[in-house]
């Protein structure tokens, strides 16, 4: 606690010291201190918005305290530093598909598709991208049967939803045709298709 006050006093006469900032996050986070640190790593991050690591400090902050909105937030912010990435893209789409709700599913799915757009063969977005579209079909069919929530459903868009299920499931089956796990995957997402 007493490193934390020299901080504190550094802070004190400079609010926006980036070092003392980040020095009083380290000794907050190995104290397991998960508030103050996450508060510490806000102010510091309101000072210095484009110091990507920091993003990715916050983002794991945030899915450790079951922040998921926050996560994605933070995840919005490194897009904005790497928009090629597809980790990044990927973990986003994961995160909107956990968060949940109509518009999550539908950005989850267009970074899903834009993390295939840059490697045709990731595994993991094609299982987002077809989790992502399960989810969206699920919550229609739920909304569309409940008269107090009924609401309008694109059919273009539930169109699209569907054929891009098709798409990853038919891909996926695919990667693994061949492979110790092909029958399983096979079988699990044939399932998951009717």
């Amino acid at each position: 606690d007493d490193a934390v006050l020299i901080y504190d006093d550094m802070l004190s006469s400079n609010p926006s010291n980036a070092y003392a900032l980040k020095r009083k996050y380290a000794i907050l986070r190995s104290q397991l201190k998960d508030l103050e640190a996450r508060q510490c790593l806000n102010a510091y991050l309101e000072e210095n918005g484009m110091d990507a690591p920091a993003w990715v400090e916050m983002a794991k902050s945030c899915m450790e305290q079951g922040d998921y909105v926050g996560a994605a937030f933070c995840h919005e912010e490194l897009i904005l530093f790497s928009p090629m990435d597809t980790s990044v893209h990927c973990t986003l789409g994961e995160l909107y598909v956990t968060i949940g709700g109509k518009e999550n599913y539908i950005l989850a799915r267009k970074h899903f598709a834009q993390c295939l757009e840059f490697d045709k063969g990731c595994i993991r977005a094609m299982f987002g991208l077809v989790s992502a579209s399960e989810s969206y079909l699920d919550l229609m069919e739920k909304e569309s049967g409940d008269k107090k929530k009924k609401k309008k459903w694109d059919e273009q868009d539930v169109e699209l939803v569907r054929d891009l299920k098709a798409y990853g499931v038919q891909n996926l089956i695919k990667s693994y045709k061949g492979s110790t796990m092909g029958g399983l995957v096979e079988t699990i997402l044939s399932n998951e298709s009717n």
